[in-house]
């Protein structure tokens, strides 16, 4: 018996209706080779991409930060000293994050396993953390 080609159908090449799922049958990848948001991607892949991009801004949103002044100045209400130091100290503090989160990236595009991601994203931002203190320390 042969297929619609004329192939002949063996165990090795059964006919595509045999109950196998065609095509994909899990979520297309968010990232393709335009990026992200690529013209070829579909519809479904890039809201996927655009969730992600904002989940991803609404992790960074300092409010850590925000909580941290609002109790620092109920603290001490008038130590405008304190609230620049802590201002100056958090905006210093970027650089390493941004340096994990790059240590972070590249490592997830060289498909590594998230344990080594985490690893050499942390000793990277201990690093920026140990340079960021040897700074504020000689300002």
């Amino acid at each position: 018996m042969t297929d619609a080609h004329g192939t002949p159908e063996t165990p090795q090449n059964p006919p595509p209706d045999a109950g196998q799922p065609q095509g994909p049958t899990e979520m297309p990848p968010i990232v393709d080779r335009f990026g992200p948001l690529g013209r070829e991607a579909n519809p479904k892949a890039r809201t996927w991409a655009m969730l992600c991009h904002l989940a991803g801004l609404i992790a960074v949103m300092p409010l850590t930060s925000l909580i941290v002044l609002l109790w620092l100045y109920s603290d001490h209400p008038g130590d405008s000293a304190l609230l620049i130091g802590y201002c100056e100290g958090a905006l210093l503090g970027i650089v390493p994050t941004i340096l994990f989160f790059v240590t972070a990236l590249l490592c997830f595009r060289r498909h590594l396993p998230l344990w080594a991601v985490l690893s050499a994203g942390f000793a990277i931002w201990l690093a920026g953390a140990f340079v960021h203190q040897w700074f504020l320390r000689r300002a």
